[in-house]
């Protein structure tokens, strides 16, 4: 499966940027999910987007790991990659069969007591961090994290496109 990273340092070497191409990871994975509502689809494609271009910042061993806990609490987006590029990603049984409605937004599901939670390095050496997510969708919430767990300015986007079938046309981060 291709997942294509590419990384750079910028502004005399102060900046980490990162470019990351994981539509044929995205594919994939959805295609195994093939009959979720489509709101689903999109936060797991963007939860899997996340963690996809994290793995650009781990090294040797380091394993990364995401829970994305909604406001209602049986309602969780797991995610996590090493260091090597392996991605897997789900969202739990109570999630997949929530009540949905045509208009639910990422905003309706995350609600305002939705909290990430990271779990970042190897075996012996591992940071817990948890945060909240006041921005109530995934990408702007995992920014918030870094500021607030890391302390690091970051700034994270996620595009995906989906077909008239809800295939994935593309998928990109920036």
């Amino acid at each position: 499966m291709k997942n294509t990273i590419v990384k750079t340092l910028i502004y005399d070497n102060q900046v980490r940027l990162f470019f990351a191409n994981n539509t044929e990871l995205i594919n994939k994975i959805l295609t195994k999910n093939k009959n979720i509502h489509p709101i689903h689809k999109q936060m797991l494609g963007k939860t899997i987007s996340v963690i996809s271009i994290l793995t650009g910042t781990l090294k040797g061993e380091q394993r990364i790991s995401l829970q994305i806990t909604l406001s209602e609490p049986k309602y969780k987006i797991f995610a996590d990659a090493d260091a090597k590029g392996n991605v897997r990603g789900y969202l739990n049984d109570a999630l997949l069969h929530a009540p949905m409605q045509h208009d639910t937004s990422f905003a309706d599901l995350i609600g305002s007591k939705g909290t990430i939670r990271v779990v970042k390095g190897s075996a012996m050496n591992q940071f817990i961090g948890i945060t909240d997510m006041p921005y109530q969708n995934i990408i702007d919430d995992i920014s918030h994290y870094f500021i607030q767990s890391e302390q690091t300015q970051t700034y994270i986007a996620a595009n995906i496109s989906f077909t008239n079938d809800n295939n994935i046309q593309f998928s990109s981060i920036l």
